[in-house]
């Protein structure tokens, strides 16, 4: 194996040599854009539940809200449905098929041009789901960033196949994916169950019924943290009602 890395440097493989650097450069780029946040949009805190197989696949940037948050699962959802449809369904994609090379460059044009529209669905559809803002003309210039987005790494993606190592879709997903495991191990450190992430004191001073108030402040977000509340001395308190709602919520409302 040190034989044949070490012959990537022989002045005879320069093509080999520049290849494997386009493609570095080319997986930078797919790095940093990752850590761009759509203008107008914040970090997902919340689980992202199902869906965290999709932000694994994009390196992280769906949770990021990133410009490259839908990353090319677009692409291989329509690459699928495309599929299916050569199946005798439509015989139109099934004439395209059989018809040789010329068939599959136009399969692959409709799977493309499916898979921005299938972004653009995505992108609404994560506009309004995580409440990025209730204005259409907003929702909307966020769909099409992330559309962009999706585009330009499909863009990428070719670039890779024709002037670096090839497989370009596959090393932008193997990219995404790799780049979330070092975010995994840490997540699972920091959920132990004996760290302290917030903690404040309430004096009770009153033996009536009084509403207190406390804010928490953690310098993270973690998944499925939990709240403890503890007691201490003598006396019984009880507790009517306990409302994590911050004072300003989404309905105007106070303390929810």
């Amino acid at each position: 194996m040190f034989k044949n890395l070490k012959s990537i440097f022989n002045p005879k493989n320069k093509d080999i040599r520049s290849r494997i650097i386009f493609t570095l450069l080319a997986l930078t780029i797919f790095a940093i854009g990752n850590t761009i946040t759509v203008p107008g949009t914040k970090e997902i805190t919340a689980n992202l539940g199902f869906l965290e197989y999709l932000n694994a696949i994009s390196g992280g940037g769906l949770k990021q809200f990133s410009i490259f948050g839908l990353g090319v699962m677009p692409y291989i959802s329509a690459s699928i449905v495309v599929g299916l449809l050569q199946m005798d369904i439509i015989p139109y994609f099934s004439d395209l098929k059989n018809d040789g090379a010329k068939g599959r460059q136009k399969l692959n044009q409709i799977t493309r041009y499916m898979g921005i529209i299938v972004a653009f669905i995505q992108g609404v559809a994560m506009s309004i789901a995580f409440g990025i803002s209730n204005n259409a003309l907003d929702i909307m210039k966020t769909a099409l960033i992330m559309t962009a987005g999706t585009a330009f790494l499909l863009w990428l993606g070719d670039r890779i196949t024709q002037k670096g190592i090839g497989n370009g879709i596959s090393l932008i997903i193997m990219a995404g994916i790799i780049s979330t495991v070092p975010r995994m191990f840490i997540d699972a450190y920091t959920s132990a169950e004996d760290q302290k992430f917030a903690n404040e004191h309430i004096k009770v001073t009153s033996a009536d019924w009084q509403k207190y108030e406390v804010v928490l402040r953690s310098d993270r977000t973690i998944n499925r943290a939990q709240l403890r509340i503890f007691l201490t001395g003598s006396e019984e308190v009880s507790l009517e009602h306990i409302s994590l709602f911050p004072v300003n919520t989404f309905k105007g409302r106070r303390n929810g």
